[in-house]
């Protein structure tokens, strides 16, 4: 089983920008959940900074990797928060419909 996981996981090995490794140390699981998994890693060579959304599905292992400048404890604090209501969702649309992108900011 250790094996598999550590197949899975060869597409994160590797920062985007420079080459070099993310090693288990600079991984933080953000979030997990029954067939996600959020994960934030910073390069030990050029310090940037990536998230990995990678989910289970029908089609089998999905993921995304995005280069990001916040750090580990700024994505914590953000993961930490509560998630946007459908209400609020509908509310924004609705001040921006009306030209009140203002209201959005008060």
């Amino acid at each position: 089983m250790a094996k598999n996981k550590k197949d899975n996981s060869d597409f994160m090995s590797k920062c985007s920008f420079c080459g070099g490794e993310f090693g288990a140390q600079e991984m933080t699981v953000l979030e997990e959940k029954e067939q996600k998994t959020t994960l934030h890693a910073t390069c030990r060579e050029c310090k940037t900074s990536a998230l990995f959304f990678i989910s289970n599905g029908q089609a089998g292992l999905l993921s995304l990797g995005v280069a990001t400048d916040l750090d580990k404890e700024e994505v914590k604090n953000k993961f930490s928060r509560f998630a946007v209501t459908a209400d609020e969702v509908i509310d924004a649309h609705q001040l921006v419909s009306q030209g009140d992108v203002a209201k959005l900011f008060q």
